[in-house]
């Protein structure tokens, strides 16, 4: 057997290839219909790709896919939209809007499921409802907006898990709330913490009790790693390296270098 042959039969075992999937059906169309795919409704091993306008009808369960191309998903009936089980889904260029249809809704996201928000990714709630996070459901923020009322975090399972990471974007809320496990900052993040009724003393209490890390730590002081700007919460800009100093220790490799 030849060795390219080899290496590539290896590769296939060590590695699961998933199937994948795309959005093909009109616009306005429901996810939840097989016919609207062009694979099969996507799940765990069969990933999806949604670029066009559509609705959800129903509840997801272990259902992965990614909305992009400026596509934005709404819901297709006066549902409480939830989230479950290992259902993943990345907002990337793109918007899942909750606060369209009839009634105003929360959002429930339970189990392990997760929403990750890239750049360009928007998640909308009515400014009245909330996110309602259960169990290690979890929200990763690498860039884009979320908009909700609060978050409900009470029934998260795990007082040590981390239910929203900011690393960039913003997520603009409109009330406080006392978490159950905690939000964490990225070190280097970009990213922002809005909420409306929120002054320095709220975010300093979020850090003295636990709810608030920095990397998953809670080490330090919160003026180390945060600073607040008229309610709004990031991280403490971490300093590139000056030119003086850059030179300096240049200085020093040919100081060392000479006496070698």
């Amino acid at each position: 057997m030849k060795l390219s042959t080899l290496l590539l039969t290896t590769l296939t075992l060590a590695y699961p290839v998933y199937a994948a999937t795309t959005y093909t059906g009109p616009v306005g169309g429901d996810i939840l219909d097989g016919a609207n795919w062009d694979n099969g409704v996507p799940d765990n091993s069969n990933l999806g790709t949604v670029a066009t306008d559509a609705v959800w009808s129903g509840n997801l369960q272990d259902v992965d896919f990614t909305i992009t191309g400026g596509a934005t998903l709404v819901r297709g009936a006066d549902i409480i939209p939830d989230f479950r089980g290992d259902t993943d889904i990345v907002i990337d260029n793109g918007t899942i809007n909750v606060s369209t249809g009839t009634g105003t809704r929360v959002l429930r996201v339970r189990n392990t499921a997760s929403i990750t928000i890239n750049d360009g990714g928007n998640l909308i709630l009515p400014t009245t409802r909330n996110l309602e996070l259960f169990n290690t459901a979890s929200v990763i923020m690498n860039g884009g907006t979320l908009v909700a009322s609060s978050f409900n975090v009470g029934n998260i399972s795990d007082s040590e898990h981390s239910f929203l990471t900011i690393s960039g974007g913003l997520v603009d809320l409109n009330n406080t709330f006392t978490p159950t496990g905690f939000i964490n900052f990225t070190s280097g993040s970009t990213g922002a913490l809005d909420i409306a009724a929120a002054d320095q003393s709220y975010y300093e209490g979020l850090w003295a009790s636990g709810g608030l890390r920095y990397d998953g730590a809670n080490s330090g002081t919160f003026a180390d790693h945060f600073e607040v700007t008229g309610g709004v919460l990031t991280a403490v800009a971490v300093p590139e390296p000056s030119s003086t100093a850059l030179l300096g220790f240049a200085g020093l490799f040919l100081l060392a270098k000479r006496r070698r």
